[in-house]
């Protein structure tokens, strides 16, 4: 019998099943172990887990809570919601879950995506010699590897198909620290294995932050400044809104609902992405949360700081780079320092780039040598595209690396525009010397022309033909040109 790897998800484990069962085909296989061959074998909250308890000999509760996204949807259900819904799980009867579960009550779709990280499958193979889904990578919210900073790659899967990761080499590209301070923090509340938050608790929680923030008044009665925190909460995940189910849960066109309803409706069941939303953008840490939560559920009144500020950086501006500078001297491991100053491993990595501290990189990192020759053609104004493509890596690593490099940035702004300024007056010139008027000229190179009266007007009217004298400007057959 095979072993259930570390994170992997119930699918993956079945697919492997089947697939080392040598059935001539993987219908067969399913038939022999599940009893059927139609269920929706990629769901998030499969209705074969007894099957798969059952013939591998793993209990169930560990199946549920170990290898599905259950947990982290239980954290925010009440304890009745959730035995209805382990009951439903154990008989593998899933017709009315996701509305049990007020997934339908809230709109919000399945992405019908399975995701992976490449440098993940990578390292499987040469670990286990199999490449699986990791359940960490389809938790919500997960659209980065925390593990390596990196974006998700998604595929577009028929439920009813059996797959694993693909193996060839994909490009890797960056992501911002939102992206993985959101997949962090999805991982931090699965790990709680489940356990139930109680949502009057939650309640008091946003309510004394959105206090410390100054997004919420406190005098008889706290009254929330809705229209301010719905744009401080749009503007803090605005770099990864394209995800669409971020951008459907933040979409402008439901200006009253969220995220109001998650305190006004306090008999509601809400999707986990929502809470996340929330709490990544009012607190630094997931720690900083529970610990809000653990004093209230103790029944104590946690002290509101009013030094706490609410910012488009929040995360960035509360923890300074001189305390990630302090760790990163005193021998901290990228992954250490992140977790203790509450930050993406992508930022502190930055930083330490910046003020050129030397780390202990993997190997898929770029060398030092590699890097100075992208520094090189970054210096001449050559495209990321181009430089990528000359040096054999990832568009994201050269950006990554011209991002810890301010100076360059403004030179190659520069850089551009003289290009442009090159280019537009060249055509204008070549534009001139065929034309007889204005109009003429502004006719053939409509796009120079106006780029150039908007960079460079001095220099674009004295190369234009002589102006046209007021009083000739118009004919008995209209107007001449101008």
């Amino acid at each position: 019998m095979l072993v259930l790897l570390p994170d992997e998800t119930i699918y993956s484990y079945l697919t492997r099943c089947c697939l080392m069962d040598g059935y001539p085909t993987l219908a067969c296989a399913l038939k022999y172990r599940i009893g059927s061959s139609s269920k929706q074998w990629s769901a998030s909250f499969p209705s074969f887990i007894s099957q798969v308890s059952s013939f591998s000999g793993i209990p169930f509760q560990q199946l549920l809570y170990k290898h599905t996204v259950y947990p982290l949807y239980r954290t925010f259900l009440s304890k009745a919601v959730s035995t209805k819904v382990e009951e439903l799980l154990l008989a593998g009867g899933t017709l009315n879950l996701e509305s049990k579960m007020s997934l339908v009550a809230n709109r919000s779709k399945m992405t019908g995506e399975l995701k992976y990280c490449p440098l993940c499958t990578k390292q499987d193979i040469e670990k286990y010699a199999w490449c699986y889904w990791h359940l960490q990578h389809q938790l919500p919210g997960a659209l980065a590897c925390a593990i390596h900073d990196c974006r998700l790659e998604g595929i577009k899967v028929n439920r009813k198909r059996l797959i694993l990761p693909p193996t060839e080499k994909a490009s890797l590209s960056t992501v911002n620290e939102k992206a993985v301070k959101l997949a962090m923090l999805s991982q931090n509340i699965f790990k709680l294995g489940g356990y139930g938050l109680n949502s009057e608790i939650i309640n008091r929680v946003y309510r004394h932050r959105l206090v410390e923030l100054g997004l919420a008044t406190c005098n008889q009665s706290i009254r929330i400044k809705i229209s301010q925190w719905r744009k401080h909460l749009r503007l803090y995940w605005e770099s990864i809104c394209d995800d669409p189910q971020i951008s459907q849960i933040l979409s402008k066109s439901k200006p009253w609902q969220y995220p109001a309803n998650l305190l006004y409706g306090k008999s509601k069941t809400f999707h986990p992405l929502k809470h996340l939303l929330v709490i990544g953008h009012m607190f630094n840490t997931f720690d900083e949360f529970m610990s809000i939560y653990r004093l209230f559920e103790k029944g104590q009144e946690p002290c509101v700081d009013s030094e706490v500020e609410v910012n488009g950086d929040n995360l960035a501006r509360s923890m300074p780079d001189k305390k990630i500078l302090g760790f990163l001297e005193n021998g901290y491991s990228l992954r250490r320092t992140s977790i203790l100053c509450g930050v993406s491993i992508g930022y502190t990595k930055k930083i330490s780039q910046i003020y050129g501290i030397t780390i202990h990189r993997r190997t898929q990192f770029i060398d030092e040598g590699k890097r100075r020759e992208i520094w090189r053609k970054l210096l001449v104004g050559l495209s990321t595209q181009n430089i990528a493509a000359s040096v054999e890596t990832s568009v994201g690593a050269v950006e990554q690396i011209l991002s810890c490099h301010p100076e360059i940035v403004q030179l190659r702004k520069k850089i551009r525009f003289h290009n442009l300024l090159k280019k537009h007056r060249g055509q204008l010139i070549s534009a001139v010397q065929s034309s007889t008027s204005r109009q003429e000229v502004k006719k053939a190179v409509s796009s120079s022309y106006t780029w150039l009266f908007k960079h460079d007007k001095d220099w674009l009217y004295s190369q234009l033909p002589a102006e046209i004298p007021r009083s000739q400007r118009y004919t008995r057959g209209g107007k001449s040109g101008v």
